[in-house]
């Protein structure tokens, strides 16, 4: 089991190293080996496997809503993203591995985003937004890469 983890744990290292780097690169990471079929999928709680729909919602929502509606959604997104970074905190635990630097760092900066945007003019929001969504689906994307890998 050791070496499928390391090949996970790459995996995850190399994803977070390059959509850190650009944000916008689709690429994905499908060749990297899968957990086997007889592992079972029993290391992520069933209520995990409903946070990837609920935050893809919430972000198709997020991208298409003005300044003002984004405020009112706010706290349902900050409470996602919350969960998110959560989750992926967890899923690197559970595989004893620690955060690659790429990770820290776009958790660091969504965290200072959450912090920030409740004080922030409609300016000053509307000019992060995009930015602050390009870094939450960075997360959403390692975190779907990494339960791929997981097979789940």
């Amino acid at each position: 089991m050791g070496n499928p983890m390391k090949v996970l744990a790459g995996g995850f290292a190399l994803a977070f190293l390059v959509t850190a780097c650009e944000p916008d690169d689709t690429a994905t990471f499908d060749g990297q080996p899968a957990a086997t079929a007889e592992e079972p999928a029993t290391a992520m709680p069933m209520e995990e496997d409903r946070l990837g729909p609920q935050l893809e919602e919430n972000m198709q929502r997020a991208r298409a809503a003005d300044v003002q509606e984004f405020r009112r959604m706010f706290p349902e997104h900050r409470d996602l993203v919350n969960a998110m970074l959560d989750e992926c905190r967890e899923m690197m635990r559970d595989m004893g591995m620690t955060p690659p630097r790429q990770f820290t760092r776009v958790e660091e900066a969504l965290e200072e985003d959450l912090r920030q945007i409740p004080n922030l003019t409609d300016e000053e929001l509307a000019s992060l937004k995009p930015d602050h969504l390009d870094r939450v689906q960075t997360v959403m994307d390692m975190r779907d890469d990494m339960m791929q890998d997981m097979g789940m």
